[in-house]
């Protein structure tokens, strides 16, 4: 939840509300009432609020780019006739209007809108009411945000904030100075400032092809403005601009084969730091990559069509070593470097084999056309891609991976809780970098689900793909510097180590039947060209199907994106509390439910081990709680009890990093394990007949049924907020025979047979 403090209000006679030393302004772009059947209201009268009749204000401002200490709403209420005492609250988000249009008939829905400030109260003198917006501020750096101004109970008039343009009421004897309008005051306490740091280039070493200049925008993760970006060294003619674009270099023929290093400087008056990386310089026709690593081919058409995602194709025809042909799509991608504009087109491989990789390409562009080259692939020691095998997941080499993730996770802080805005345009690079590293550190995951559209979930938190807003966009054209970072924080994910769950589209956003299959698609096989070749990424359809799609749209969808999918990276799409939909379809490679935010233990079980029975696929139970503290003990028993039941992994849950442990120092071979409640007369089992895994929700004595043998016995704590024993040795146990726990809370109890 986001910091809501209201500073204590203070009452000026003739000058506007002090600012402390090193505060500074920002003005209003646009500010006007709405009032229902009024129409539009601007300088009629200032920015009136009230409960009944009811009248409210939106006041525009366009934010600064850099990180502030402080950041205070000030409002200054003029009013007092007819002893206005009105109980007000703000709430704010990114929305650009033109205060002589807006009304109260076409202004946005702004019940989904954060709160901001407030409910405070505003009676008696005329005086200034100062906001702490300071979260809200920096959470949309850059932006143009909107405030709502609206009373949630109160009686009497008013209150009438002053105006941008100061507002007159001749009538009553009101003549104010637009000194009293709006104001958003911003300032560090005229002492301290956040010194630069650069975000670290990935990859590294980058790769740039002869005759191509080389180009790479660099990111601030923190700074206070102004920046001063110098290169240190690099290759000859190497710049950097004030915004932290690297260009002016272009490799020649006697460079290819080449690495060259780069330093590049950012200063303020806060400190300094140097990113330092590394460039090689190839030929596109011939090229050396490991097996399953991303293989980029950069091409440069020839035409200049009106636009170059509708109207220019391109395919690759690759052969690999043994004899497969796969089409593999390109994708524009304007100056190669996140611009819009420019010539330059990419096709991305994935060679899953050793050996000699061979392409040929065909456009309707004749620059892109007829296009060849060679990738030389040597053998890998990494895990390579997400695979499916039966009931459960297995990366490439063989190795079985059980997936762990929590996208429901509202114990982190605001704009952190959901992992499925991860690429919004509405959240900072801070909050991208925190959302990951709470998965990685505290959750110890290895997937995250993301959003590559999004409209209306999460309260408006938008991921918008195209040009424009999440409210007005192209869907014919994609924003090529949000796809450039999507591909930066996908690529990063891998080297964390976590799967990236892309999923195409929200609910609750009107995509589905009411948004255009010429649109849906568009998006579908541009994201596959762009994102597939990473060899960690699984693809999901949308959340919540039944909320906008028919089952023939999921269908033709699904089986459109498995024509454009070379590399085979799992599919599937996510349905309401249930059973999943899709099991005996082609195009599903693996099944990914819910059982309902609201599900215990029990219910999770059978749900899980009901949904496993309908196909011989990989099931994620994805959603079966909010995580809303950092330890839920229904969602802990809602984990274990989808892992007894035989998921092949999980999307929400508690004390995830306790199941990643004990998967990773047991080394239970889950992959070769069914669902068996009968081999414990309470509580969850799965087995092998060998090696049984039963999680108890409640301590106490427990029988086991085993079968005849003798087996090791081992309890597991799953509670990561407990400080008590990890492991504990319960000895060597007949197969059939009663155990006590260690303590009343719940365990695990992990056995294994001797003989």
């Amino acid at each position: 939840m986001q910091r809501v403090v209201f500073v204590t209000t203070v009452l000026m006679l003739g000058i506007a509300a002090p600012q402390e030393c090193g505060t500074t302004s920002i003005s209003p772009n646009d500010d006007t009432t709405v009032r229902p059947g009024q129409g539009n209201l601007d300088e009629s009268m200032g920015l009136l609020v009230k409960y009944n009749p009811v009248g409210a204000s939106f006041i525009e401002f366009t934010l600064g780019n850099g990180s502030v200490d402080s950041a205070t709403l000030n409002l200054y209420n003029f009013w007092t006739y007819n002893e206005p005492n009105q109980n007000l609250e703000v709430r704010g988000w990114e929305y650009d209007f033109d205060e002589t249009v807006l009304t109260w008939d076409n202004a946005p829905d702004t019940s989904g809108w954060p709160l901001v400030a407030g409910p405070f109260n505003v009676s008696g003198p005329a005086q200034w009411y100062a906001l702490d917006i300071t979260d809200f501020y920096n959470a949309h750096l850059g932006r143009t945000v909107a405030f709502y101004v609206s009373a949630v109970s109160g009686s009497g008039d008013g209150p009438i904030f002053v105006d941008r343009e100061g507002t007159d009421v001749p009538e009553y004897g009101y003549d104010n100075d637009p000194a009293y309008g709006p104001r958003i005051d911003v300032g560090s306490g005229g002492e301290t400032g956040d010194p630069p740091t650069i975000q670290e280039v990935s990859p590294d070493p980058d790769v740039v092809s002869v005759g191509t200049e080389y180009q790479r925008q660099l990111s601030l993760l923190q700074g206070t403005e102004p920046i001063t970006w110098t290169v240190v060294s690099g290759p000859s003619g190497m710049t950097v601009n004030s915004s932290g674009l690297v260009s002016g270099w272009t490799p020649t023929q006697f460079d290819e084969g080449k690495t060259f290093s780069a330093r590049v400087q950012a200063q303020n008056d806060y400190g300094s730091d140097v990113e330092s990386w590394q460039i090689q310089v190839t030929d596109t026709t011939s090229q050396s990559a490991m097996q399953w690593e991303m293989v980029e081919i950069a091409l440069k058409g020839s035409s200049s069509p009106a636009n170059p995602f509708t109207d220019v194709t391109l395919q690759a025809e690759v052969s690999a070593p043994d004899g497969r042909t796969l089409l593999v799509d390109g994708f524009y991608d304007g100056d190669g470097h996140g611009g819009q504009d420019g010539n330059v087109w990419k096709v991305r491989l994935s060679p899953d084999q050793p050996g000699t990789w061979s392409w040929v390409t065909h456009s309707n562009d004749s620059g892109l056309d007829g296009k060849s080259g060679r990738v030389q692939v040597s053998r890998s020691s990494g895990h390579g891609p997400v695979t499916t095998d039966g009931h459960y997941f297995r990366y490439a080499n063989g190795d079985p991976v059980f997936l762990i993730g929590n996208f429901l996770d509202r114990a982190a802080p605001a704009y952190e809780e959901f992992s499925h805005t991860l690429l919004s345009e509405l959240i900072s690079e801070t909050n991208r970098q925190d959302m990951i590293a709470r998965h990685r550190d505290f959750h110890h995951a290895n997937k995250m689900n993301i959003y590559l559209a999004n409209k209306g979930d999460y309260g408006s938190i938008s991921t918008t793909p195209w040009v424009g807003s999440a409210s007005s966009n192209d869907k014919t054209r994609f924003d090529l510097a949000r796809w450039q970072m999507y591909d930066r924080i996908v690529a990063q994910l891998e080297d964390e180590g976590m799967a990236a769950e892309l999923w195409f589209f929200a609910d609750d956003s009107g995509f589905g039947d009411a948004m255009s299959t010429a649109d849906r698609q568009r998006l579908i096989q541009y994201g596959l060209a762009r994102l597939s070749a990473y060899p960690h990424t699984m693809f999901v359809l949308c959340l919540e199907w039944q909320e906008g799609w028919s089952s023939s749209t999921v269908a033709a969808d699904s089986s459109f994106a498995q024509g454009h999918n070379p590399w085979n990276r799992a599919w599937s799409v996510h349905g309401t509390t249930g059973n999943f939909s899709f099991p005996n379809e082609s195009w599903a490679d693996f099944m990914a439910t819910q059982s309902g935010n609201s599900v215990d233990p029990g219910g999770n079980n059978s749900h899980t081990v009901q949904n496993r029975a309908l196909a011989a696929k990989p099931l994620l139970v994805e959603e079966f709680g909010i995580l809303e503290t950092d330890y839920d003990t229904r969602l802990r028993g809602n984990l274990w009890a989808a892992f007894c039941g035989g998921a092949a992994g999980t999307g929400t849950g508690s004390d995830l990093a306790r199941l990643r442990t004990f998967l990773e120092v047991s080394s239970v071979p889950f992959e070769t394990m069914w669902p068996d409640n009968g081999v414990v007369d309470s509580g969850f089992g799965l087995t092998n007949g060998d090696i049984t895994v039963a999680y108890l929700e409640h301590g106490g004595t427990v029988r086991v049924t085993l079968g005849s043998g003798t087996f090791d016995a081992t309890w597991f704590n799953p509670r990561a907020s407990d400080g008590g024993s990890l492991w504990v040795d319960a000895g060597r146990i007949a197969g059939d025979s009663s155990i006590q726990t260690p303590d009343s809370g719940d365990w695990v109890l992990l056995c294994e047979r001797v003989d």
